[in-house]
């Protein structure tokens, strides 16, 4: 079965997702927001950002420079697998668990 996206397979790396839920902390690296709804798990590196209507923590992530793709998470809240950049401008996961569910 062919992955209908190509970036997938370049950013999705279950070895680190793995070793950081080993350890798990579920709160943002960068502003310690502990609330479920908004927390993703970058599915690159394992690391934690939030994202809601003030701030956007996973987006701000996403976006670093790097030569690897950190372009894919998952909410912890809802389990929902997404691309990062469906974020950008939406605001709270609800409004785009809302729209796109």
């Amino acid at each position: 079965l062919k992955h209908p996206c190509t970036h997938v397979k370049k950013a999705v790396n279950v070895n680190n997702v793995n070793k950081c839920l080993q350890k798990i902390v579920a709160q943002c690296s960068e502003c310690k927001n502990k609330n479920l709804e908004e927390l993703y798990i970058c599915l690159q590196c394992g690391s934690f950002h939030c994202s809601n209507l003030d701030i956007n923590h996973i987006l701000k992530h996403q976006n670093t420079p790097r030569s690897d793709s950190h372009s894919i998470a998952v909410n912890i809240g809802s389990l929902i697998i997404i691309p990062i950049n469906f974020l950008q401008g939406m605001g709270a996961t609800l409004h785009y668990t809302q729209e796109f569910t």
